[in-house]
């Protein structure tokens, strides 16, 4: 934390307009040691926001900080510019082109992980159908995961195991990639309570 911290000063003596990557990447320090509210100063300030920046700042929340902050980062992430209802909202961003930002996979295992967080799984169900139907994004096996996870938690642990064992994975990053290993890392937030021979 203090390395990151020294470094992040030096970065703002050199220029105060940090880039996407930088600012990302300092999010995501932040709000692994802990320090959400600090992360959140450094989104707040930034101009431009790409989905990076945001998917750092909800997982953020959703992982390593209130979960319920990182969902009401999500709703504000697919409701700006818009004054209809709820779902027609989201389905208008979608035909938006240009600058708009859409959640993709990322942004979902920190919703699908938040809901887990606060056992909310009404809204997990509907996260989950709008993240294909609505977004076009396909699950992977880590949103399956946290899916699972929560049914196991509240009690419906059969169809945590129906859902694992039935899954279809359609990603082009393979299970053993870095990135999925951490976010599946991440997303052991109920310490894996689904038995590994149920999904057999």
């Amino acid at each position: 934390m203090n390395e990151g911290k020294s470094v992040h000063g030096s970065l703002i003596k050199v220029s105060k307009d940090l880039n996407l990557i930088i600012s990302a990447t300092l999010i995501h320090l932040y709000s692994r040691c802990g320090r959400a509210e600090i992360a959140r100063l450094i989104f707040d300030r930034m101009l431009v926001k790409n989905i990076v920046c945001w998917n750092a700042m909800i997982l953020g929340y959703c992982i390593h900080g209130n979960p319920k902050d990182g969902l009401n980062l999500y709703a504000d992430l697919v409701n700006r510019g818009s004054e209809d209802t709820e779902i027609n909202r989201v389905k208008n961003m979608k035909q938006v082109e240009g600058d708009c930002v859409l959640p993709d996979e990322i942004t979902f295992v920190g919703v699908l992980c938040a809901c887990a967080r606060e056992g909310l799984l009404t809204e997990a169900r509907t996260h989950f159908g709008d993240m294909s139907d609505v977004f076009g994004v396909k699950p992977n096996f880590v949103h399956y995961w946290c899916k699972a996870n929560l049914l196991a938690h509240v009690g419906l642990m059969q169809e945590a195991i129906q859902i694992l064992k039935n899954m279809t994975i359609e990603s082009n990053l393979p299970l053993e990639s870095s990135l999925w290993s951490e976010l599946l890392g991440s997303a052991r937030f109920c310490g894996d309570v689904i038995p590994v021979v149920g999904m057999k």
